[in-house]
């Protein structure tokens, strides 16, 4: 019996020395990434998001759907979904790739991100062919950031970062309009799990077990877990600790309180519990990873 094949998972420090330093974003161009990595035409998944703006022809592969790429194309991809290429020759254009932390800077909870459609969209595909128009004003939002990108000025990452939502509520408006249909609408598993993601953004401070969000969404734990992990190749439970990682992270960076006020705010029983737990996931107590976070990343 054929053994399940292991989907590699590439992480963002891969994608540039900018990146390998731990920049939470990367700007470049998809050409030039896939020349230098060929394997990222394969499959693969990631732990972040991605999205590319691309002229020219071929095929993207996105959890079990093919999709075919007509000139110019805006093509998404939701962390821990699986994908790989296929260009024809001259496929090419700008591309980021983004962490939730990035998108979100010191905003607070519910992350607006997950809002946009095409995010582990269930009303339609993970790509969207743009018209002249259209094309031209994306053209200019692109060549905005990556102006920007290069700029290397003292604000520069929180000028990407509005720059950036510009680019995808704009994105997200071309997409609404285009209302596309698939029958991926008709996947109730995907459904599923784009709901869990929604409601871990509204209730990971109080639910901490898969068995709390399968009663939310109505289905049972086993059908809650089995459909996380088809879909991101992820526990919902390792999901859910990483939302809450995610939480004490930015409250450690962009707060001024302290480790028993953050833990409270989180709704631990204890510091020394939040402590452990933040020790757990990262080989860092709160204190250090604060402390080097504010050298590495002085306001």
């Amino acid at each position: 019996m054929p053994q399940p094949r292991k989907i590699p998972v590439y992480p963002l420090l891969e994608y540039g020395p900018e990146a390998a330093q731990g920049a939470p974003f990367f700007i470049g161009r998809f050409e030039d990434s896939t020349r230098r990595v060929p394997k990222r035409l394969r499959l693969h998944r990631h732990d972040f998001h991605e999205v590319f703006w691309l002229n020219g022809r071929g095929h993207f592969f996105s959890d079990f759907q093919d999709y075919s790429i007509v000139s110019p194309t805006l093509v998404f991809v939701s962390p821990g979904q699986v994908h790989s290429w296929v260009p024809e020759p001259a496929l090419e254009g700008p591309m980021a790739c983004f962490t939730q932390a990035f998108y979100d800077g010191a905003e607070p909870p519910p992350s607006s991100l997950l809002r946009l459609p095409f995010w582990y969209s269930t009303e339609g595909p993970p790509l969207l062919s743009v018209p002249p128009i259209e094309a031209n004003q994306m053209d200019a939002l692109w060549n905005d950031l990556a102006a920007e990108a290069a700029a290397r000025e003292e604000d520069r990452e929180e000028m990407l970062r509005l720059r950036f939502h510009l680019l995808l509520l704009t994105a997200a408006r071309f997409y609404r309009r285009a209302k596309p249909e698939s029958p991926v609408a008709t996947r109730r598993t995907q459904a599923i799990v784009h709901q869990f993601r929604m409601a871990l953004e509204t209730h990971f401070c109080h639910l901490r077990s898969v068995s709390d969000y399968a009663k939310l969404l109505k289905v049972t734990s086993g059908h809650l877990s089995e459909a996380v992990l088809h879909h991101s190749g992820r526990t919902a439970g390792e999901l859910i600790r990483d939302r809450l990682l995610l939480e004490a992270q930015r409250l450690l960076v962009h707060s001024s309180l302290n480790v028993a006020e953050i833990a409270i705010s989180l709704q631990f029983e204890d510091p020394s519990y939040f402590s452990r737990f933040f020790r757990r996931s990262t080989g860092t107590s709160p204190g250090e990873f604060r402390d080097w976070f504010l050298e590495k990343y002085p306001s």
